[in-house]
């Protein structure tokens, strides 16, 4: 199930209604397993996404290196000459100098309680209106926006990469975004406004733009982008989301999203 919203971030709670219990974020009334478990990220200080992710080690190759009792720096001299007044000293190879390669796409572990998946709110804002919702119905919610976790900045490729992640790993039943819609908004097109930097036939920005005002563009359209990227991630992954923008916003118009629309809706 994907929606599509047009509402404001922070309205009422009653019109932002999820079907959660059908998502499986909400702990059936039924089911006692569910009703004494204390959610996993009950407070905004501790649902973070690098307390999900744990962090990478700087070797995670199997054999790299030499086990505790061993010498650890075993030289490699079965190709090296016995006479050596024939031959010139060579310098032994060292086989723990070898650079370890990058970990395994693998090592990303994941918590899987059973019966349990998340709510993931990107750019949900401070006061979080739908998180807190969730969370007042013994749901459990991960938050995703710099305003909450300043290390949470959807504009770094690698914490996208591990929002991807999480997104793919099956246990994000919904997903709920919302980019900011600043630089799409039509008030700026009209008269005596603050200038816009698009317009609906100059999505990627008007003609002689300059360079600062071009790079908020291109960051409002990545943030748009990657959250999208989030949406067809959980979905494909068997999740369920939407999408909230103004119903003016010009967002709705970039390519991205109507190819999203057309797919879900």
């Amino acid at each position: 199930m994907v929606q599509f919203s047009t509402d404001q971030a922070d309205n009422s709670k009653a019109d932002q209604t999820l079907d959660s219990y059908d998502s499986g974020i909400l702990p059936e009334t039924s089911s006692a397993s569910f009703t004494t478990m204390h959610p996993m990220f009950d407070s905004s200080h501790n649902d973070s996404l690098s307390e999900i992710i744990p962090p990478k080690h700087d070797n995670q190759l199997a054999g790299v290196g030499s086990s505790p009792g061993n010498s650890s720096r075993r030289e490699d001299t079965s190709d090296i000459p016995t006479d050596s007044s024939k031959h010139p000293s060579m310098t032994p190879i060292v086989a723990d100098k070898i650079p370890p390669p990058m970990p395994a796409v693998d090592v990303i572990q994941f918590p899987r309680s059973p019966g349990v998946r998340l709510f993931l709110d990107i750019c949900c804002g401070v006061n979080s209106p739908l998180s807190s919702a969730v969370q007042n119905l013994k749901g459990d919610v991960m938050r995703f926006d710099i305003l909450v976790h300043t290390s949470d900045d959807l504009l770094d490729s690698n914490k996208f990469e591990q929002l991807l992640r999480l997104c793919a790993s099956g246990i994000v039943a919904y997903t709920a975004a919302s980019p900011s819609c600043c630089k799409y908004s039509r008030l700026k097109l009209l008269p005596n406004g603050p200038p816009a930097l698009r317009t609906p036939q100059h999505l990627d920005g008007i003609p002689g733009i300059s360079g600062p005002e071009l790079l908020r563009v291109q960051e409002s359209s990545t943030m748009l982008h990657r959250c999208i990227d989030c949406l067809q991630v959980t979905v494909g992954s068997g999740g369920h989301g939407h999408l909230e923008q103004p119903k003016s916003a010009m967002s709705w118009s970039e390519p991205i999203v109507q190819q999203f629309i057309s797919q879900h809706a």
